[in-house]
């Protein structure tokens, strides 16, 4: 923090406030797939997320802590506890996606403006990344319509007592069902994909601001490129961490 500070000086402060954009867009995304009767609020979901954004970024819980928080959280406010599990890992599904989708957008932007054989040697990188991600995401969307909390289910019955494992085995059936409704769930899906991508796209706001508070200030393009790069190799990152 301190070290930010001598860099930015106070233009930390709206730096950090800015944040609060693309984390909209994402709490809005990961609103859409809650049952409408027991969802919470467009500030209750954005107080969640953050609290999700912040354990998964300050812990070391593989990246996946805050998302059992969050789940957690909803179901305290009065989201049933299969419909809030289910919500976490279709918003997982949905955010990947639609990062793959802005990477995409940014390796586009990077071919129509070339600048020699080492643009091409990075789109080609990219690239490879995301062709591995696409397959990663297919199988786990595949496993996700197998049911996959059961499978998970019956394996911990093998490892673990029955009656330590008796109520979580009649949870996970639910939790299968009401992922499968979730993808679903027509044009609350669509919106949740879209607000995901809006709020992907408004990060590249983030970095504007950080550059121009740095005297370097970036056109709309290269904010675009540099932000696509940045979330393949945070992804594939964060991959390995988790594995």
């Amino acid at each position: 923090m301190a070290n930010a500070m001598l860099v930015v000086g106070w233009w930390l402060l709206p730096i950090t406030a800015y944040h609060i954009v693309p984390m909209l867009f994402s709490a809005l995304s990961w609103r859409e797939l809650l049952p409408p009767a027991t969802r919470p609020d467009v500030i209750g979901v954005t107080w969640i997320r953050w609290i999700r954004e912040s354990i998964n970024s300050l812990l070391p819980v593989a990246n996946i802590g805050g998302d059992i928080a969050s789940a957690r959280l909803a179901h305290l406010r009065g989201v049933p506890g299969p419909q809030a599990a289910a919500s976490m890992v279709v918003d997982t599904t949905v955010g990947v996606v639609t990062q793959m989708a802005f990477v995409i957008t940014g390796v586009a932007v990077l071919v129509l403006r070339p600048s020699g054989g080492a643009t091409f040697e990075v789109v080609a990188g990219v690239l490879i990344g995301v062709g591995a991600l696409v397959a990663a995401v297919a199988a786990f969307v595949l496993f996700q319509h197998k049911n996959m909390f059961e499978r998970f289910a019956k394996l911990a019955r093998s490892l673990l007592p029955e009656k330590w494992l008796s109520q979580f085995a009649g949870s996970a059936s639910d939790v299968d069902d009401a992922v499968v409704l979730a993808y679903r769930s027509g044009a609350a899906f669509w919106r949740a994909n879209l607000l995901r991508l809006i709020g992907w796209a408004a990060g590249a706001g983030e970095v504007w601001l950080v550059t121009w508070c740095l005297g370097q200030s970036l056109g709309g393009c290269r904010q675009l490129r540099l932000c696509s790069h940045a979330a393949i190799l945070a992804k594939v990152s964060k991959t390995f961490e988790t594995s």
